[in-house]
């Protein structure tokens, strides 16, 4: 993102891209015509401001972006967004190290797990000692 210097046209366009909604969505969503929302794209006309509102809570974007101001705001959001799932990444990945450890650890005798059976010299020296 970064630069105010792009009009309404082109941030109303990436907006929907990145957003993935299309412009009939944006007409009934907002109760106009598919036909006022194709001239916002044709760059023929702008919304009025209360319009406007509606739209940066549909394409979850500021006002001030849609209409070319500065949008570091926006850029300070997505960076404490991404800095927190670097977080989650971390602990993600700390955890799966652990688990896969845990994996590979043999698993401790149980006094109620059967015995193995004895060998022959180990019966013999058992039958030696018994007496």
């Amino acid at each position: 993102m970064g630069g105010g210097d792009l009009p309404f046209q082109a941030r109303f366009l990436r907006a929907l891209r990145l957003r993935g909604v299309r412009q009939t969505d944006i007409a009934q969503r907002l109760g106009i015509t598919q036909s006022a929302v194709s001239k916002w794209v044709r760059g023929r006309s702008t919304p009025d401001i209360p319009t406007l509102r509606q739209l940066a809570a549909i394409l979850n974007v500021t006002v001030d972006y849609l209409v070319g101001g500065d949008d570091s705001k926006d850029l300070e959001a997505i960076a404490k967004i991404v800095e927190g799932l670097q977080g989650v990444y971390e602990l993600l990945g700390s955890t799966l190290n652990e688990l896969e450890l845990y994996a590979a650890t043999p698993a401790p005798v149980y006094p109620f797990d059967e015995p193995e059976p004895l060998t022959v010299q180990e019966s013999s020296n058992y039958n030696r000692h018994k007496g």
